[in-house]
């Protein structure tokens, strides 16, 4: 991908590849920034990766804590009908969901892209394994001492949650910074579009056709924040496999 980023259309289909650039440029990188709104798409897939990534670990924490240290009236029904919600494939309720956020005038708009991805059940439930780990006695204690359950929750279950946090941020970007399918579907002008959705419709020719070496260049500019975390943060993708699976 890197390779094909910086060869000629034609050399990137040459037939023995090489996998070694005897003559490299940047045209297909110039071609993508000067005249596209690459800036602009970029702005668009953080902006909601972001904003996507913040509500769904609150939200998943806040309903992690509920379900593992809580007692409350139909809880295990609750999470029996959240874990269900995990087995329905994403597709099937994807034209009920973009029938729900054109009704609401949600349609092209920030709030349309980012609103119905917060709620994540399998978030949710990462956080409730990680979250029956916690010593009770310890909520026990700081209630004792006269805490509110907004301090019991902001000064004992998140700093003690912070690799859980770490783990779902780092994942619920990555997710989110790549989503096509819904960007696509739920966005109609350029200005509204995010990257990956921006690139496929730059490295489009006349007549059906696609610019290689300007896709791979906008691949390449769509995966290097990604590795970038990656290599940052790669213990926390190791802990995440593990995260809550054992209690103790």
């Amino acid at each position: 991908m890197v390779k094909g980023s910086f060869e000629t259309m034609g050399t990137v289909m040459k037939v023995p590849p090489s996998f070694i650039v005897h003559t490299p440029t940047l045209r297909n990188y110039v071609t993508l920034i000067l005249k596209h709104p690459v800036l602009r798409w970029t702005l668009n897939s953080m902006i909601v990766a972001v904003s996507v990534t913040a509500g769904s670990v609150l939200v998943s924490c806040l309903a992690g804590y509920a379900f593992a240290k809580k007692e409350f009236r139909g809880k295990q029904g609750l999470f029996w009908a959240l874990l269900v919600t995990m087995m329905v494939p994403f597709y099937t309720i994807l034209i009920p969901r973009f029938i729900w956020v054109k009704q609401l005038g949600l349609y092209n708009t920030y709030a349309g892209m980012i609103l119905p991805l917060i709620f994540s059940a399998g978030s949710i439930f990462l956080a409730r394994q990680y979250m029956t780990t916690i010593s009770s006695e310890l909520i026990d204690a700081a209630k004792i001492d006269g805490a509110s359950e907004v301090q019991v929750f902001l000064y004992i279950i998140v700093p003690i949650s912070k690799p859980l946090i770490a783990v779902l941020s780092i994942f619920g970007f990555m997710g989110n910074w790549s989503a096509f399918l819904w960007p696509l579907i739920i966005t109609s002008s350029s200005s509204m579009r995010t990257l990956p959705i921006g690139i496929v419709t730059a490295a489009a020719l006349p007549g059906q056709l696609i610019d290689i070496g300007v896709s791979m260049a906008g691949a390449t500019l769509v995966a290097l924040p990604m590795f970038i975390v990656f290599i940052c943060f790669q213990k926390y993708f190791i802990k995440g496999i593990t995260i809550g699976s054992i209690k103790g």
